[in-house]
């Protein structure tokens, strides 16, 4: 993480995308990094990026289950309502994959 700090500090692009036009948010998150997400997130990485396929990193965690970050994501202001290619929310991504306690912290920051 310190990594992270001192690329970040440097003057890396906490959004640059790679070929598939993921950030690093979108691994940070997918690979449950919460720290390192939650320093992007400091840095004012672009919470709602979409990779080519119009997913941000809370479709990731949505449908991988990753409840911790999928709180941060919230927490950061990141939208329940974007949808991606095959038009689908990250409610709808968690339901398709069956994360019901995801779904719950979902559902709950769409309602309020």
């Amino acid at each position: 993480m310190l990594g992270l700090k001192n690329a970040l500090a440097s003057g890396a692009d906490k959004d640059e995308e790679d070929y598939e036009g993921r950030t690093a948010l979108h691994f940070a998150c997918g690979y449950v990094e919460v720290k390192c997400a939650q320093v992007l997130l400091e840095a004012e990485a672009a919470v709602d990026a979409l990779d080519k396929n119009k997913n941000t990193a809370l479709h990731y965690v949505a449908g991988y289950g990753r409840k911790e970050c999928v709180a941060l994501l919230l927490k950061n202001g990141a939208a329940v309502t974007l949808q991606n290619m095959d038009g689908k929310t990250p409610i709808e991504v968690a339901k398709l994959n069956n994360q019901h306690e995801v779904l719950k912290l979902l559902e709950k920051d769409a309602f309020r």
